[in-house]
């Protein structure tokens, strides 16, 4: 067996082999706090700056790449929030990196828990 063959991305019907849909958090489930209205909501919170009009994700990542401060603090957040949530998760399945996918803004992470 491959070195590629001993790693498990999908379930055995081809989805993720980890979903966080259903894992409990704070008053819902975790996939609830990683979406486009808490990334808005938090950095709206967090900025100085009462802008209207529609916001997304990538624009905060677009302002976070160009050093914005209130958007890498977005970022760092709602990272929190994952860390809070899956931390043990992936400490018992010994998972060192992390794909998000779907509407999120699909990164890879090298998480290094030391």
């Amino acid at each position: 067996m491959s070195e590629m063959q001993k790693f498990h991305i999908c379930n055995e019907i081809g989805g993720p082999f980890l979903s966080i849909f259903k894992i409990l958090y704070r008053d819902g489930i975790l996939e609830d706090y990683a979406v486009k209205r808490v990334f808005v909501r938090i950095y709206r919170e967090l900025s100085s700056n009462a802008e209207s009009g529609e916001l997304n994700i990538s624009d905060i990542g677009k302002r976070a790449d160009n050093g914005d401060i209130t958007s890498i603090q977005t970022f760092h957040k709602v990272g929190e929030i994952l860390a809070e949530s899956l931390h043990n998760i992936l400490v018992q399945r010994k998972i060192e990196c992390l794909l998000f996918s779907a509407k999120f803004p699909t990164r890879s992470i090298t998480w290094n828990p030391h």
